[in-house]
């Protein structure tokens, strides 16, 4: 019987502890995301280059309240725009991509309120040959 009280109580507060976490990104979807301060252009990896490999890849970053890039990842086709991601992204012009975008620095992000809070958006990143 304790052991069961003592699982039922840790479950409610791990539940509580999942509602109330104030600390959680927002994600931006369709809004503006923060102001760019510090930008690190992909290298074009070589081995995409010679095979002829150019497109876009559309990633998902996150960052403190700082404003530093801290999880970057490539979005899926299921969850983005059909109409842009026809096909998906080789995985060299992947890892170009957010080798980049890691090192990005962004404006800190201000919900209504203006206060300083994580959030996540996407980030497009087009290889194009010359």
């Amino acid at each position: 019987m304790k052991t069961l009280l003592c699982l039922v109580l840790c479950l409610s507060i791990a539940a509580m502890m999942t509602v109330v976490r104030a600390g959680d990104p927002q994600s931006l979807g369709d809004k503006q995301p923060p102001k760019l301060l510090q930008k690190v252009n992909p290298v074009y990896p070589v081995e995409a280059q010679q095979a002829r490999i150019q497109g876009s890849v559309i990633l998902e970053a996150l960052i403190n309240e700082k404003g530093d890039v801290v999880e970057v990842k490539a979005k899926t086709e299921k969850e983005t725009d059909k109409a842009k991601v026809t096909e998906p992204p080789d995985p060299r012009l992947v890892s170009a991509a957010i080798d980049a975008v890691k090192q990005w620095k962004y404006e800190p992000y201000r919900d209504a309120s203006g206060k300083v809070q994580p959030v996540r958006f996407s980030v497009t990143i087009n290889f194009k040959l010359k």
